[in-house]
């Protein structure tokens, strides 16, 4: 099928030109994707100019010493797309079969071609044991906690995707909002939907419809509150913008966090005006009202705060999963690693905490201590400073490949979609393209976490500690690749192997 006939399957216009417009970005990105040596040294020693959002006390840079402007092109293509020109319209146009969506999407966006084959393979997401892999051993993981219920005592986990469930979503939709609860073994036992405020058993005439609305609620939330607020706007975006106008350009923490925060200003300036605003991306992509999806940015915007992983694992008490649950497991180690590098590389320039004294350093704390999302870091200290830049580093590149890598979970319209609709378990037309194509944009390859990037640094002592990082890196892909081989089904979204080094894309 050729991408002209492929377009003619899209009932309405804004998805026509979105999806022409990603494969365009695509296939031009394609021709020089960015490598270890396009991160240069830092330069720009300025305070940022910064346009702020509309969502909490949000404020983006909009200058990037890495990257150059957006052409005036690019910018009104942008505006368009979100302008009072396209109007929302939804439209309810069914597949005719899986193996004309699969023809559909392989023409617009060719997987392997422009966009990199997916982390994880699924056969079905139907199955009860494929929401167990879902809530266990994949992206449902993150939400996963603990629980004792005094009505079904045999519960001991929940996967939490309600969030949703209070706000209004647009004509011929059905709110999202779902809770998951599984026994000891990991064996799903019954749902609660949030719409309906009620209890949902296998057998039940509505059991098929359940496991859809938890499983669409936990890509919409996941998608929005952690990979876009949480790992973009208020861990990327601080550090980013504070270490660049508190700390000069050849300071050892500035050096050190350069390459994870490369392109972080740009990919995020672009994000306020093309998934942000009402009739932008994330709008159209998902079913709620104007109304509803100004209130959840706001909302979730103060819900995300500061923590590290391993202190969150500790709070939903999954921590001791161990290998039964690959993201806690493989996740925790990586956090490890980060933090014995971190540690090593500040040692190198700072003896007990005589780093209270730097006034630099000193003025990035104050800086992010400021923030709303980051102001219970604490005072500054070798050890908060260490947990910190780890908890960073960790998010932008394994988090951020975790939440913010779904092209697995919508590659037939059966498996998952970002609107609901009553009586029906298979997303429509509109949804999955929508879907596939911010994930085109969002899935191209960028600078890989695996690299050398010592010419960053001038200390021949920092250039060994990055040597040794890159060393555990590919020692902890090695091991990870080792587990695969005895796990159900690999996991690899904290293997370093497909890590970028920051939140570029």
């Amino acid at each position: 099928m050729h991408f002209k006939e492929a377009l003619r399957y899209i009932p309405d216009l804004h998805t026509k030109l979105f999806s022409a417009l990603v494969r365009k970005a695509a296939q031009e990105w394609m021709l020089n994707p960015p490598t270890a040596r396009t991160v240069r040294p830092p330069r720009w020693e300025r305070t940022l100019p910064s346009r702020r959002i509309g969502v909490g006390d949000i404020a983006i840079p909009t200058q990037d010493e890495d990257w150059p402007a957006r052409s005036l092109k690019e910018r009104l293509m942008i505006w368009f797309l979100s302008s009072p020109f396209l109007p929302i319209r939804d439209y309810d146009t069914p597949w005719s079969d899986e193996g004309v969506a699969s023809e559909v999407i392989e023409s617009l966006l060719p997987i392997g071609d422009i966009l990199p084959a997916p982390d994880h393979h699924w056969a079905e997401m139907k199955s009860d044991s494929a929401l167990s892999r879902l809530a266990f051993r994949s992206l449902g993981a993150w939400n996963l906690e603990g629980v004792e219920l005094a009505q079904y005592p045999d519960v001991v986990w929940k996967a939490d995707f309600s969030l949703l469930a209070d706000f209004a979503v647009r004509d011929g939709f059905e709110r999202y909002g779902a809770t998951a609860f599984f026994l000891a073994d990991q064996s799903l036992h019954h749902i609660y939907w949030c719409s309906q405020e009620r209890d949902i058993f296998p057998g039940d005439p509505e059991w098929a419809h359940a496991k859809w609305v938890w499983k669409n609620s936990m890509l919409v939330q996941i998608t929005i509150v952690d990979h876009l607020l949480r790992t973009h706007w208020t861990m990327a975006s601080p550090i980013t913008r504070a270490s660049r106008e508190q700390l000069s350009a050849a300071h050892p923490i500035r050096r050190l966090m350069h390459p994870f925060t490369f392109r972080t200003i740009t990919i995020n300036h672009k994000s306020s005006f093309s998934l942000v605003p009402v009739k932008g991306f994330i709008h159209r992509t998902t079913a709620m009202t104007s109304a509803s999806h100004r209130r959840l940015l706001n909302q979730a915007a103060d819900l995300v705060e500061y923590e590290t992983f391993p202190d969150r694992c500790r709070r939903q008490k999954v921590h001791s999963l161990g290998a039964s649950s690959p993201p806690i497991q493989d996740g925790l180690e990586y956090w490890e690693l980060i933090h014995a590098f971190v540690g090593e590389f500040i040692d190198n320039h700072y003896a007990h905490d005589t780093l209270i004294d730097d006034q630099e350093l000193s003025g990035l704390w104050t800086a992010l201590q400021r923030l709303p999302q980051s102001r219970n870091i604490g005072a500054l200290s070798k050890e908060a400073l260490v947990n910190y830049l780890t908890q960073v580093i960790w998010t932008v590149t394994g988090l951020h490949q975790y939440v913010g890598n779904p092209l697995e979970f919508i590659l037939q319209p059966s498996f998952l979609s970002t609107k609901i609709r009553p009586g029906k378990e298979v997303a429509d037309i509109q949804a999955t393209l929508q879907s596939f194509s911010i994930i085109g944009l969002t899935g191209l390859p960028q600078t890989p976490l695996l690299g050398d990037y010592t010419h960053l640094v001038d200390d021949p002592e920092d250039k060994a500690c990055l040597q040794r990082f890159q060393q555990r890196l590919e020692a902890l892909a090695a091991s990870i690749e080792k587990r695969n081989e005895a796990r159900p089904e690999p996991f690899n979204s904290f293997n370093p192997r497909f890590m970028n080094c920051s939140v570029s894309i």
